[in-house]
């Protein structure tokens, strides 16, 4: 039974990695419509995707999931998704305010986040949960946060690194408000860090190997056990 340990590990490698792939440039309601199961990026699931808008007004329109498109990044030694809309701009008296968030599930251990936004009169706060996905806005595992802005003073990136993970929670609080002139951003961009892609590949093809091994040193086994059996057994028959 031990032998087949690692083949066993590498068919429920092949198994994890057969969820949905993200396509790149769908609109943030597709990818809320994959619900639990989520879609794959390499190592890494993204799932259970929200999107809310809370307080408008001054003449403000929100945009809808609809509108907004979420485009995959590779970025170093990790992972990213950028959410962005034309619509994400206001004037005059005008604000709002938008949640989205998701969780990232990777099969291997997430090591730090950072947001990036793209120049833009806007505040976002980023609450993570690391080591579990939110609860509504409660957060069960260590809450941390991000926060990028342009204003009188600008904040384009920040970023956090941690204890090795497996699971972190993102909510990001986009707050807009002209102020009487005009505000508005083209998006925000949300990575992870997790070991290198090429590495678990290696891990991947490693068990592989070690099966391949495995199976042919067993026939080899037995070759050397019933070798002499075997060529009395064909000694009796003829050839041609």
């Amino acid at each position: 039974m031990k032998s087949l340990l690692p083949c066993a590990i590498l068919v429920f490698c092949v198994h994890a990695y057969a969820a949905p792939v993200c396509i790149s440039g769908n609109s943030l309601a597709s990818y809320e419509a994959l619900g639990a199961d989520g879609c794959t990026v390499a190592s890494v699931t993204l799932k259970s995707f929200a999107f809310a808008v809370g307080s408008f007004g001054g003449g403000a329109v929100p945009v809808t999931d609809n509108d907004i498109t979420v485009t995959v990044q590779s970025v170093s030694e990790g992972f990213g998704l950028k959410f962005a809309s034309t619509g994400f701009h206001v004037s005059g008296a005008g604000f709002v305010n938008y949640l989205i968030a998701f969780t990232w599930d990777p099969t291997a251990d997430i090591r730090g986040a950072a947001d990036i936004l793209d120049p833009g009169t806007v505040d976002i706060l980023t609450n993570l949960c690391v080591g579990d996905r939110f609860r509504e806005t409660t957060c069960v595992g260590t809450p941390l946060t991000l926060h990028v802005f342009e204003g009188t003073t600008s904040q384009l990136t920040d970023s956090v690194s941690f204890a090795p993970t497996a699971i972190l929670g993102v909510r990001n609080n986009i707050s807009l408000n002209a102020n009487g002139e005009s505000a508005g951003f083209d998006a925000i961009e949300n990575d992870v860090f997790v070991p290198e892609p090429a590495s678990l590949f290696c891990v991947a093809a490693g068990l592989a190997i070690a099966c391949h091994r495995r199976a042919r040193g067993k026939t080899r086994n037995l070759i050397l056990q019933h070798g002499p059996e075997l060529s009395r057994t064909l000694s009796r028959y003829p050839r041609g």
